[in-house]
């Protein structure tokens, strides 16, 4: 993680082995979405304007932008929600373009009245286009938007005993819908979102 060390922004580390008082994980289970989720639930009532939740790494398939610059190119005081990777995915009805997810929607529809509509109060996206990766900013006000119980029933959600793979494909449903969660549009664009950038982050 020394990568982190460029970073001009304050920041929090979400282990699952050591220590983590701001974004306690008590197992290794639902891959980033669980920490994610725990940073929210511990830190609802403070949290700052905007959170970057990014990865372990500095550099992967998914990610063709440099994060940091990424970040300091975003214009997130404009924009409550903005994507840092650029692997755009479209997921119809189980079926895929891209290589892209498909696998988690029986598990997305099986608990959507679980999970999603008590808080969502809608019906499922028949269609998902959004970027692949996990990797985004988000205002405080977007995540505020949802009460604590919601963030707090879909940590508890990871978090229960599975199988290995099922683990991952929790995992793979909070992927497909962090944007939807976070106020963004089912079907979304690369152009879309490069457009919410003030710099051009790949120069």
């Amino acid at each position: 993680l020394a990568w982190l060390q460029k970073s001009d922004y304050p920041t929090v580390v979400c282990s699952k082995k050591l220590p983590s008082p701001l974004c306690p994980v008590t197992a290794n289970k639902g891959f980033e979405a669980s920490s994610y989720l725990a940073f929210i639930v511990h830190n609802y009532a403070r949290l700052p304007a905007h959170v970057a939740f990014l990865h372990g790494h500095e550099t992967a398939w998914h990610q063709k932008l440099d994060i940091m610059k990424a970040i300091s190119c975003a214009d997130y005081k404009q924009h409550g929600f903005i994507s840092l990777n650029s692997h755009w995915c479209t997921e119809f009805m189980g079926l895929t373009e891209n290589g892209c997810w498909g696998v988690e929607r029986p598990l997305l529809e099986a608990h959507w009245d679980e999970l999603f509509r008590p808080f969502l109060n809608r019906d499922p996206p028949p269609r998902i286009i959004t970027d692949a990766g996990a990797q985004f900013i988000v205002s405080r006000e977007r995540i505020l938007r949802l009460p604590l119980e919601a963030y707090r029933t879909w940590l508890s959600f990871l978090m229960r005993d599975s199988e290995p793979n099922q683990d991952k494909l929790k995992a793979i449903v909070f992927e497909s819908m962090w944007a939807i969660i976070f106020g963004e549009p089912d079907i979304d664009d690369k152009d879309r979102n490069t457009a919410k950038f003030r710099c051009d982050p790949t120069l």
